[in-house]
């Protein structure tokens, strides 16, 4: 019987590391598309702002 219970304890401790990498990974992704929109949103600016200058 304790064989079973530390292979039921195992089993959860990974998964529920395995759902906070998840996490983790989903909460990176979306760092890095807010950081990649707002580079974007940079470019655009710039790009605005330096055709502003030839008027």
């Amino acid at each position: 019987m304790p064989f079973l219970i530390y292979n039921t304890v195992i089993f959860k401790n990974k998964n529920a590391k395995s759902l906070y990498n998840n996490g983790e990974s989903t909460k990176n992704k979306k760092i890095i598309t807010l950081l990649k929109k707002q580079m974007k949103d940079q470019v655009l600016l710039d790009l605005i702002l330096s055709s502003l200058e030839g008027i």
